[in-house]
């Protein structure tokens, strides 16, 4: 387990973002592939990630060691899917709370999660 401070000295840290995603969704193939091209890009650098979905919006949870995190931001940042991208926390964290790699929740539109999806695509288009 990975605790606040990394065998390189990097501090263990979270960061949370939520964007407007601007792309048309990806069909189940792309999002498969999409789920095994970033788990294998998170693992190589010590990320874990979890990202939740909506029609309009994502919100994204990275940890890992901060420069790697920050790295993998940027990219967030600069990739033309996402439009809006705005830090919630970005924060040291004492200890891994997820695995490494990527995992994907799309948040469908159902009576259980209609706040929750308001609340995401309210973040993220504001």
């Amino acid at each position: 387990t990975m605790t606040a401070a990394s065998s390189d000295g990097d501090a263990l840290h979270v960061l949370v973002y939520v964007s407007r995603w601007v792309a048309p969704r990806p069909t189940p193939r792309e999002w498969q592939d999409f789920e095994v091209f970033w788990t294998k890009s998170n693992s190589a650098l010590q990320v874990g990630s979890q990202m939740w979905m909506t029609e309009d919006a994502v919100l994204q949870v990275l940890e890992g060691p901060k420069a790697y995190v920050h790295e993998t931001f940027k990219r967030i940042q600069s990739d033309s899917r996402h439009d809006l991208v705005s830090v919630v926390l970005d924060a040291v964290l004492p200890e891994r709370q997820q695995k490494l790699g990527f995992r994907c929740y799309r948040m469908e539109v159902t009576d259980d999660v209609r706040p929750s999806h308001h609340l995401v695509n309210t973040l993220a288009c504001k």
